[in-house]
């Protein structure tokens, strides 16, 4: 059953930030370029805020009776930044103020904080912690996760994030990760991570299914075959065997599960301008309720291609494919199948306009015999194959800076989900404009 989550994510940062201030040491600056916005150096608190108009023709995602709103939104951000020699560190604290015209709640408030915080003990040892914590009113179904400039996320083996939830009502969610890289020889080195979830939907129905907490911690040992210095940078080649242990704590029987999996790694700088990224591996994965799933034990292939192309200073492209076993708000089975095939593209047309377009294809599919069973005996007979839900997702980001203190974006997002699960197909866009001042 599912836990409450606690006081572990502020005992980590703690303990991290103790350390900090035990052994300062001096980081790159390129880390702070990429953190800090360029209206935002060498300040140490900023504010800015988003005003932004979206029309969405699906605000209900359902595909028999179409709802279209309009949806107005004012999101203010406070961000307090301290800078190197010894750390980086970064919060702020965005809520936002939603007005939709056509819904349910016409008003709507959110929360979201941000932490991150990235120190160099020494010249072989690093580390970053990051955390953050929202509250919701209405997660929306979102595929690729991306950032507020328009680029894909990815975990350390290159899978691009995903977030797959149902649209509701009012949520929290939290998330802390840590991440260690010790170089102990020339060409030798290790990771450690450790990542903390936590999901809590306020509605119990539709809670039982997908609210849950997580624990995962893995390692991995890393070898450098070579190291390509050019330009006076290092671009390596570097191979990675490592293992990765989650525990998923749901509140709905027999979804709790343990997750084995075991992987080699490995990737490429065939030059400055492009990188190659293969990861296979295996997972096993053990749900708690062998009573309540016909198949209580899982097994497949963990598979990650990534590629990633910088073609020139204003051009740069990614793609990836991946087949893993992943996380289901599905009330009916523990988990999905998932090939997730993915690109982004990111141009940058002049000093002040960029355009990001990023889309992905995810062909997923809930095995019959994982479906939770308990109380629902006629399961068995009414799915007699595997079911299949794909989706499809294109988003298109333009914008233009009219100085480092004022942007102006446009965008749309395209959803298609074929789900052979009753009520969970569906077409959705979504156009927004939006202004960014800096202050």
């Amino acid at each position: 059953m599912k836990c409450n989550q606690g006081n572990s994510i502020w005992v980590t940062f703690c303990f991290f930030l103790c350390g900090c201030i035990m052994f300062p040491a001096s980081l790159q600056c390129g880390e702070y370029d990429n953190l800090v916005p360029t209206a935002a150096k060498d300040r140490n608190i900023w504010a800015d805020v988003l005003f932004q108009y979206e029309y969405d023709d699906n605000i209900n995602t359902d595909e028999d009776v179409k709802n279209p709103s309009d949806k107005y939104s004012v999101s203010p951000r406070i961000t307090v930044c301290f800078p190197p020699p010894s750390s980086i560190f970064l919060a702020s604290y965005r809520p936002a103020f939603l007005f939709y015209e056509n819904a349910k709640e016409n008003v709507e408030i959110s929360h979201t904080l941000n932490l991150t915080l990235n120190h160099r003990f020494s010249s072989l040892l690093e580390a970053k912690l990051s955390s953050y914590y929202r509250r919701w009113q209405e997660p929306e179904e979102s595929i690729i996760v991306v950032d507020e400039e328009g680029r894909i996320l990815t975990d350390d083996l290159g899978q691009p994030r995903t977030s797959v939830t149902k649209r509701s009502n009012e949520y929290d969610q939290s998330s802390t990760s840590l991440n260690m890289d010790y170089r102990f020889a020339k060409r030798w080195g290790t990771e450690l991570e450790y990542e903390y979830f936590y999901y809590d939907h306020k509605d119990t129905v539709i809670g039982e299914a997908i609210d849950r907490t997580s624990n995962t911690a893995g390692a991995a040992l890393r070898y450098t075959v070579s190291f390509n210095p050019r330009q006076g940078q290092s671009y390596p080649t570097n191979i990675l065997l490592g293992y990765r242990f989650t525990n998923q704590d749901y509140a709905v029987a027999g979804k709790d599960s343990d997750s084995n999996v075991a992987y080699a790694q490995y990737s490429r700088w065939f030059d400055p301008r492009f990188r190659l990224s293969l990861v296979g591996g295996y997972e096993r994965r053990k749900f708690d309720g062998a009573d309540t799933i016909i198949k209580p034990v899982q097994e497949e292939p963990y598979v990650n291609i990534s590629f990633l192309s910088m073609l020139s200073r204003q051009f740069n492209a990614s793609v990836s494919y991946g087949y893993r076993i992943s996380e289901t708000a599905e009330e009916l089975f523990a988990s999905r199948i998932s090939q997730l095939i993915s690109f982004g593209l990111n141009h940058q047309v002049s000093r002040w306009t960029s355009v990001q377009l990023n889309g992905s294809i995810d062909l997923g599919v809930f095995k019959v015999d994982q479906a939770v069973v308990e109380g629902r005996d006629d399961l068995i007979e009414e799915f007699q194959h595997d079911l299949d839900q794909n989706i499809f997702q294109l988003d298109l980001t333009i914008r233009r800076r009219f100085s480092d203190h004022l942007v102006f974006s446009a965008g749309w997002r395209f959803t298609d989900i074929d789900s052979e699960i009753p009520d969970n197909s569906y077409t959705r866009n979504r156009y927004n404009i939006g202004i960014d001042g800096l202050f």
